[in-house]
């Protein structure tokens, strides 16, 4: 049979070595949990208003909303082939518009319909080629950075424009132009001179 060894004293024996071993583990858990916090703070959180502070839904607003909901029911439920696409939009009765100018109703997913002036009903909506006012003008793009199609004939490296017709465009800046026309600030110089000469 074994024996069982006792050994007495400070720090000897099998109880003090678990609670070294509990200590230090909990020096670790500490060191690690501090620097965790430093490294890795938690993300930063908004600050949370009261629900409904500084938008307001007034009587006459749910009204307005409403009577546009019942002007595209009506339109929904009275296009015929007759009336066009349109057609049932524009009139005298108590949901249709009374006038192509005004902008009531609700829009259609296509996008057509938002012009009612006759024969402009189409304009703007999917699929249709917008009308243009100068002669096309489209500029060189940069050069394909990698291979986009595969086993096709676009390569890493080949030229690439605004005129060809398949393939990849390779721009770095195609959102320059709208980029400007929104920055109003100091740091855009058209904005700058634009408001100098007025």
């Amino acid at each position: 049979m074994g024996r069982i060894v006792k050994v007495r004293g400070k720090g000897r024996g099998l109880g003090a070595l678990r609670r070294k071993g509990l200590g230090a583990a909990a020096a670790i858990a500490i060191v690690i949990g501090t620097a965790g916090a430093v490294l890795f703070p938690p993300a930063a959180t908004a600050a949370q208003a009261p629900v409904g502070q500084g938008f307001t839904v007034t009587a006459a607003d749910l009204g307005f909303i409403l009577k546009q909901i019942k002007i595209g029911e009506h339109h929904a439920a009275n296009t015929t082939p007759t009336t066009g696409p349109c057609g049932a939009l524009l009139g005298t009765g108590p949901n249709q518009i009374s006038s192509p100018l005004l902008s009531f109703g609700l829009r259609t997913v296509d996008g057509s319909c938002n012009n009612l002036e006759p024969g402009r009903e189409r304009f703007g909506s999917a699929t249709r080629v917008f009308p243009r006012l100068a002669a096309t003008d489209f500029r060189a793009a940069e050069k394909a950075t990698f291979d986009p199609d595969g086993p096709g004939p676009q390569t890493a490296g080949s030229d690439t424009s605004y005129d060809q017709r398949t393939g990849g465009v390779f721009d770095s800046e195609p959102r320059l132009i709208s980029n400007l026309v929104v920055d109003q600030t100091v740091s855009n110089p058209a904005a700058v001179s634009g408001s100098s000469s007025a």
